[in-house]
């Protein structure tokens, strides 16, 4: 049903005492293809980026716009690397060449042809005058700048060379491989220093401490491994991911580590206490690729399967917490497979994007405490309930709750996974009650089901019904329908009509009258606007309930400080 939705600076009530991960709204179009690699200037003020498509972009790193393309290989661009002063560029292919490019001129220099297979990295070494670069058959080349034939061809190692990294005091560099194995290399004789080894774990990205004395390294498990040059013997194991992690940053003061992995997640880790402070979920739930810490450290750059690079706002500074940090709980239920009905194409597709949401930063990267998912199997009317009784029950009189469904809907009731002849729909009467006995300021519910209107239809409720679950002004219904209408999904859109629209408001798109606040009564107006125009006027959603009509739903942060 859905495409996937676009990234904002959307935060609901959202307020960390720790690092202020904000989301930044740019977002870098125009690769057609996969990309591979991203690099950035050491001014801060450009995005280079290579990609799958045989081309080279340059963006303005400020507000997302391309400065220019730059075409010459004959397949896939693999990697790049900037010079000191950002005059020139190297860029490696899958056909084995690397061209040098002069960024202020936006021209070729240059072709350098000595790689046999695809160049899977490189470095400038000083004053652009000469660099080193690896392939995937484990050979290194050492160049210089000015001449097309490679001066030395080293047989480093036994396996595809994933990264090179040089020194801050530019005394040595540091080459990882999938042959399970790091070499700390003299820059100057190109002589092996030291081999460092990890059984069975393919090394895919490496980071330098700022007084060259040690380093970082990330493997396929999903862990990160400190080092000393002075040593053949990691100090110590970092557990950070579930997935293989594909590149890491460092902070200048070494005090933070930025890792990115297959997982979806770019996680801050705190070096000195070895946790985990922040994960940002990316809501396509794909493997994240090349990650970049601009120079000013404010920002990340990073790249996924969707050939759009991103752009995150990372501070490492308290937050105060203010007007827009209440506590919120969110239970999330989504059922594509029944156990006695046909399925609902789209609906576990719609809940994982909603929690990709929630625990992403724009969503307010809730805890795992605060929210639960109910999928397939897992959500039997039983299960339902005891997920909102345990989650909810937890909320303070001054927090909120949130209620997202997607599955079949009837017109007494959600459709659990479990629902046949004997074990009935689970009536919106019990599913009320059981979310109003939450001490919570607070109550939402989002539902993505046929009929789900006939929640006020007065068979079941009467005005006085519904009024009495929220006499204090705190229940909110939005529903994707009205009583008699199906609730759509379509396949462009992998997702439910309802449910998309749902999540583009609150990314910001309900933002109308630009205040960076979204309230209920915004995000109705917009969803309903797209999702009948979407169906032609056959889906109309709506919006019923006691509650108060400025309740913030989202906070858009002004990420540009």
């Amino acid at each position: 049903m859905k495409k996937k939705y676009l990234f904002s600076i959307v935060f609901l009530f959202f307020g960390l005492n720790q690092i202020n991960f904000a989301q930044n709204s740019t977002a870098f179009k125009g690769h057609l293809k996969s990309i591979n690699c991203i690099e950035i200037s050491n001014d801060g003020e450009i995005l280079i980026t290579a990609s799958d498509d045989k081309t080279i972009r340059l963006w303005n790193a400020n507000d997302g716009k391309r400065i220019c393309t730059l075409k010459g290989h004959e397949q896939g661009v693999t990697c790049l690397a900037i010079s000191q002063n950002t005059q020139y560029l190297l860029s490696g292919s899958k056909d084995g060449s690397i061209k040098l490019w002069d960024i202020l001129q936006q021209k070729e220099i240059r072709t350098f042809k000595g790689h046999n297979a695809e160049v899977k990295s490189i470095v400038f070494f000083d004053n652009s005058e000469n660099f080193i670069s690896g392939d995937v058959n484990g050979t290194l080349q050492y160049w210089k700048t000015n001449k097309s034939k490679s001066l030395e061809t080293i047989e480093a190692h036994k396996n595809s060379i994933n990264q090179i990294v040089i020194s801050p005091d530019l005394k040595y560099f540091l080459t990882a491989s999938s042959d399970n194995s790091i070499k700390i290399w003299n820059k100057n004789s190109l002589k092996v220093y030291r081999n460092y080894s990890i059984d069975n774990q393919l090394i895919n990205s490496l980071a330098f401490t700022s007084d060259s004395r040690n380093f970082y390294s990330a493997a396929s498990d999903g862990t990160v491994k400190i080092w000393r040059i002075n040593s053949s013997k990691h100090l110590n194991t970092i557990e950070i991911h579930q997935l293989a992690i594909n590149s890491i940053q460092l902070s200048s003061d070494d005090r933070y580590l930025f890792t990115a992995s297959d997982d979806g997640t770019i996680k801050t880790t705190d070096l000195i206490s070895h946790e985990t402070i922040f994960t940002y979920h990316s809501p396509y739930f794909d493997e994240l690729k090349s990650l970049k810490l601009s120079p000013n450290q404010k920002f990340l750059f990073f790249t996924n399967s969707q050939n759009i690079p991103q752009k995150i706002n990372v501070q490492t500074e308290k937050k105060i917490a203010n007007d827009y940090n209440s506590n919120t709980w969110v239970v999330i239920v989504g059922i594509t497979e029944y156990q006695y009905r046909q399925p609902s194409k789209y609906s576990g597709n719609d809940a994982l994007r909603i929690y990709g949401f929630y625990k992403s930063p724009q969503g307010g990267a809730l805890n795992e405490q605060k929210i639960k998912v109910l999928t397939n199997h897992q959500a039997d009317d039983k299960s339902i309930l005891r997920a909102i009784d345990e989650t909810f029950s937890q909320a303070t009189d001054s927090d909120i709750v949130i209620f997202y469904f997607s599955g079949h809907g009837e017109n007494e009731g959600l459709v659990p996974y479990n629902a046949n002849d004997f074990n009935k729909n689970l009536s919106y009467e019990i599913l009320i009650h059981a979310i109003e006995k939450s001490k919570a300021k607070h109550k939402i519910c989002f539902i993505d089901a046929c009929y789900s209107g006939s929640l006020s239809d007065a068979n079941y409720f009467t005005k006085k019904q519904v009024e009495k679950y929220s006499e204090s002004k705190n229940f909110a219904f939005l529903l994707s329908s009205k009583a008699e209408e199906q609730a759509l999904g379509y396949r462009n859109l992998n997702q439910g009509i309802f449910s998309y629209f749902l999540l583009e408001g609150l990314n910001g798109n309900a933002n109308l009258n630009s205040d960076n606040c979204i309230n209920i009564t915004e995000l109705f107006n917009y969803v309903e606007y797209k999702v009948k125009n979407y169906t032609a006027n056959n889906q109309n959603p709506l919006l019923i309930g006691n509650f108060d009509e400025n309740l913030r739903v989202s906070f858009i942060f002004n990420t540009e400080n």
